[in-house]
């Protein structure tokens, strides 16, 4: 699934180069590249390619982000939400999805921390966070495109 992911991912990469490379005469391309390296610094002065690097480097990839299935047994749940919080670690996210990445992993932290408290093959009831769950749809979407297009 991986190597599917990577090789569609590399795929729209080519695309978009191949288009972007048309735009040369225009300035196009320069003025792209000069927004994202103005928006996508991280605080410390990284670029995308670090939180790319470091969140696959992680385990993390464009599937990583997203719901859970919190109707599952407590054990199955965890086993998700962890995954997703080792994936995320303490990387700094770009500041174009900043907000989003930080929303999500406080969500993913309080969601981990519910169900450590709920009795072996118990079921989340936290009325609050399941319903936070579809809230955050907005954030795990700007995530997940935000891998796509530049990771």
């Amino acid at each position: 699934m991986r190597t599917i992911l990577r090789r569609a991912t590399f795929s729209l990469a080519a695309i978009l180069a191949l288009g972007l490379s048309g735009c040369v005469g225009t300035g196009v391309t320069t003025e792209v590249r000069s927004s994202y390296s103005q928006q996508d610094k991280f605080p410390n002065g990284s670029t995308t390619g670090s939180f790319c690097a470091n969140f696959t480097a992680n385990g993390g990839d464009g599937a990583t982000i997203g719901t859970v299935q919190i109707w599952l047994p407590r054990e199955q749940v965890l086993t998700a939400v962890q995954g997703k919080l080792a994936a995320m670690g303490n990387i700094a996210p770009p500041n174009k999805i900043a907000d989003a990445w930080n929303a999500t992993k406080d969500y993913y932290q309080r969601l981990d921390d519910a169900v450590q408290g709920l009795p072996e093959g118990g079921s989340l009831t936290d009325s609050a966070l399941i319903q936070e769950l579809t809230q955050r749809r907005e954030d795990f979407t700007a995530i997940t495109d935000y891998y796509f297009a530049e990771c």
